[in-house]
C-alpha cells in the first residue's frame, strides 16, 4: 500500500475549524510514492524513507512564520540568537527548522536537513 498527501486541520476558537493543504510535501511524498512502488516491481532503486523538506509559511499578527522539514516528535532547540530561528532535532539529527521574520535562514536548511548532525 503507497500513500502521499499533505493535510492540517486547524480549530480557532474565533475562526472555526479549517483545512491547510500541503500541496508541495504532498506532490513530494507522491514522488517517493512511485520510486518505492518501482522499486516493489524490480524497476527502480529502494529510495528508502521518505524525508520531509517541504517549506511552508504563513503571516500570523504580521510576522512571517516559515519552516520546513517536520517538527513531529522533534524537540526545539535554539538555532541563532540573531534571528529567532529553532532546529528541530530526533536521533541527532536536524529533521525540521521553524522560525518568525526568518524564510532565507530557514529555507536555507531545506536541503540540509537529515543529514546534519547536532
Amino acid at each position: 500500500m503507497y500513500a502521499a498527501g499533505g493535510v492540517a486541520v486547524h480549530h480557532d476558537e474565533a475562526l472555526g475549524t479549517w483545512r491547510i493543504d500541503h500541496w508541495e510535501d504532498a506532490a513530494a511524498q507522491g514522488a517517493h510514492a512511485a520510486q518505492s512502488a518501482l522499486h516493489g516491481l524490480g524497476l527502480a532503486d529502494d529510495p528508502g524513507a521518505y524525508l520531509p523538506r517541504s517549506p511552508y509559511m504563513a503571516m500570523v499578527h504580521g510576522l512571517m512564520v516559515s519552516g520546513v522539514g517536520t517538527t513531529v516528535g522533534a524537540p526545539a532547540v535554539p538555532e541563532d540568537v540573531q534571528e529567532f530561528v529553532v532546529r528541530h532535532e530526533k536521533d541527532g539529527l536536524v529533521v525540521g527548522v521553524t522560525g518568525v521574520d526568518a524564510v532565507g535562514t530557514v529555507y536555507a536548511w531545506g536541503q540540509r536537513l537529515h543529514g546534519v548532525q547536532v
